[in-house]
């Protein structure tokens, strides 16, 4: 599957809203060429810190939702940044929908707290998390501009608009195998 972000932008992974963003806007280019994924961590840390929820307003297949929140991410991987983190075992590269999902961590502490509750697995039992499939579209707005994140780029401000685009990326598996191994780095 993929999503469209607009009229003609296409990703594959993830669209992320918050701490994400942050992280891929604020981490210098220099750190990104000489220590790889490991520079998003200072970076991620830093603004972490002084994370707090905001309100936004989603519109998912016709149905409103508000809440507070500090990471917003319409997933179409399972695997955050690593495939050991993921946001649950319901979200799949290739189940015809994308997924919602939310992380409402007050603070370090808490960010901690849901990067355990994914590293162990227990991503569903966690108060700070929530999970929702998006079948047709979602639209996310804030009351003030947020910045977006799409398959680890920055790409600008909310609102915005996500479309589904169920099976959308043809995939080429070698004969024999049965079950495609899908990494999402």
């Amino acid at each position: 599957d993929a999503m469209r972000l607009g009229s003609e932008a296409c990703y594959v992974l993830n669209v992320g809203i918050g701490l994400s963003a942050l992280m891929m806007r604020d981490t210098a280019q220099v750190h990104k060429r000489r220590l790889g994924r490991l520079a998003y961590l200072g970076t991620g840390l830093k603004e972490a810190l002084g994370v707090s929820p905001r309100p936004f307003d989603i519109e998912l297949d016709g149905q409103r939702l508000r809440f507070r929140a500090t990471e917003v991410s319409i997933a179409n991987s399972g695997a955050v940044g690593d495939p050991v983190l993921r946001w649950g075992a319901q979200v799949a590269l290739d189940d015809g929908q994308l997924d919602l999902c939310v992380v409402r961590a007050r603070g370090l502490l808490e960010f901690l707290g849901v990067i355990w509750s994914a590293l162990t697995g227990q991503q569903a039992h966690d108060p700070k998390m929530y999970v929702h499939p998006i079948c047709r579209y979602a639209e996310i707005c804030a009351p003030h501009p947020m910045p977006v994140e799409a398959d680890g780029d920055f790409i600008g401000y909310t609102p915005l608009r996500v479309e589904v685009l169920p099976a959308a990326v043809r995939v080429i598996v070698p004969r024999g195998r049965e079950q495609p191994q899908i990494h999402a780095d």
